[in-house]
């Protein structure tokens, strides 16, 4: 006992002048700091977030003079080059940027500044479509197009040979594939190859030989579709995607289709239907924008946001009117047809808006039922414009009944009397009994319906909460801001 104690004592001794000699290494490590730097020496643990803000801000300010490089060099004068030298310096320019950033994180084995350079290569990947779409166009048209001389950078002659238009076409494709999965592999991690393929496959749209404006407006709102679909399911939920840098990954694939749109509104004739997408994105981006930037952050600015998703009704209102005149040749009741199409429109921003969205569908349901009595006074038909208002006003009672919105229960009701009223006046001054067998129709339905909603065992209202749970409710994502 008495030697255990002696050896445990003596190891206590040990510790004692062990941390004695570390505590005057650091008073001879700070007097050396002081005498190198003066008294004002920070710490190192204050001076490492200083450095990590330095070099954050001069990696931001590094891409930025890349992004403006590129610029210049696509703006440059091209006198002498084919469209093809074009595509193919270009290329150049991005592998270049491409293999610093592999070598800046494998040698080097800083990890940020190579995910910043193979970002900013990955993100040309619409401008080498686009580029590769103009000489693809140019030669199945066997012309070259003619622009503005801003914009005579976009002028490419066709290629004149078959086998070479497929082999600069292979070899653009195949360069920018790795480009662009290696730096997904870096940005997108778990989710690289699925990143990879969606941005693909978005700016593959771009060499489309097809300029015709219809036809490019379905095509970027089925794309639109999709993308969302996909980032939805596969992205949201995504740790890494997550992040800033995340964020920038899943803008790329809505970039190339900004770029497939912005293309063909700057350089070839629009249409209705083309510019009533148009309106639709900008009215979605206006909702769900806010969201994005504005989750934690002060009130005054979460209030600024619910400004900036009020104003989407007004492109949202103009896509509407668009396609009312798009399809007017075919479907001759204008005001109905814009009625539905803003009210659906209104049902679609309340879905994915900040706060509940009750505004939205109450704007909706509103502007229904009142286009509805505007078609039907100024249409000449009778059958369809009177059904239509008493769908409208009917579905207007029905959900301001279920959401308990006075508003547009009132709204039913006034558009089911004034419906009433313009069509009695008809039978009186015009000796018009059309509309009799509308209304007698859609009564004996009505009651119907009311009768199998009584009765119906309750199979109706599982129906109805199955459809309402699917679309008249906040995704899960939005659903803990409060309502706007």
């Amino acid at each position: 006992q008495i030697g255990f104690r002696k050896e445990v004592s003596s190891n206590g001794v040990k510790k004692m002048n062990i941390e004695k000699l570390n505590l005057e290494r650091l008073e001879r490590l700070e007097k050396f700091n002081e005498a190198e730097v003066g008294l004002d020496a920070q710490p190192l643990t204050e001076q490492k977030p200083l450095v990590q803000s330095l070099a954050q801000l001069l990696r931001i300010l590094g891409g930025l003079m890349l992004f403006v490089s590129a610029g210049v060099y696509l703006f440059q004068g091209w006198s002498g080059f084919s469209g093809v030298e074009k595509s193919l310096k270009f290329l150049i320019f991005s592998v270049i940027l491409s293999a610093v950033g592999f070598l800046l994180g494998l040698k080097v084995k800083e990890d940020k500044g190579a995910r910043t350079l193979l970002g900013t290569s990955a993100s040309f990947l619409p401008v080498h479509f686009a580029q590769l779409g103009a000489i693809i166009y140019a030669s199945f048209t066997g012309k070259a197009e003619s622009f503005s001389r801003a914009l005579s950078f976009l002028e490419f002659a066709p290629v004149q040979t078959q086998s070479s238009l497929i082999l600069v076409s292979i070899m653009v494709m195949g360069v920018m594939l790795g480009v662009v999965y290696l730096a997904m592999s870096v940005m997108a991690r778990s989710k690289a190859i699925i990143m990879t393929g969606t941005y693909f496959a978005s700016s593959l749209l771009l060499i489309i030989p097809i300029r015709d404006a219809s036809i490019v407006g379905v095509i970027g709102f089925v794309a639109f579709c999709a993308l969302a679909f996909i980032d939805n399911k596969y992205f949201t939920k995504d740790s890494a995607l997550c992040t800033f840098e995340g964020y920038i990954a899943r803008s790329f694939p809505f970039i190339s289709l900004a770029v497939l749109l912005g293309r063909n509104y700057l350089l070839y004739p629009t249409t209705s239907l083309f510019e009533a997408v148009l309106c639709l994105f900008l009215a979605i981006a206006l909702a769900t924008l806010p969201h994005r930037f504005l989750d934690n952050v002060e009130n005054l600015f979460k209030e600024l946001g619910r400004w900036v998703q009020a104003l989407a009704i007004f492109p949202l209102f103009a896509f509407s009117v668009e396609i009312a005149n798009s399809t007017s040749a075919v479907i001759p009741f204008e005001p109905q047809v814009s009625g539905t199409m803003f009210a659906l429109g209104c049902f679609l921003l309340a879905r994915i808006s900040l706060g509940t969205g009750n505004n939205y569908r109450t704007l909706g349901v509103l502007s229904l039922v009142f286009l509805g009595i505007v078609g039907m006074l100024e249409s000449s038909f009778i059958f369809i414009p009177l059904l239509f208002s008493l769908l409208a006003s009917t579905f207007a009672i029905v959900y301001g009944y279920e959401k308990v919105s006075f508003l547009s229960f009132l709204a039913g009701i006034i558009g089911i009397a004034t419906t009433l009223i313009v069509q009695i006046d008809l039978a009186i001054l015009l000796q018009s009994v059309n509309g009799w067998m509308v209304f007698g129709g859609f009564g004996l339905l009505v009651v119907i319906f009311s009768s199998l909603i009584e009765k119906g065992d309750g199979k109706l209202l599982t129906i109805y909460r199955r459809i309402k749970s699917r679309f008249f409710q906040q995704t899960p994502l939005f659903a803990d801001f409060e309502g706007a």
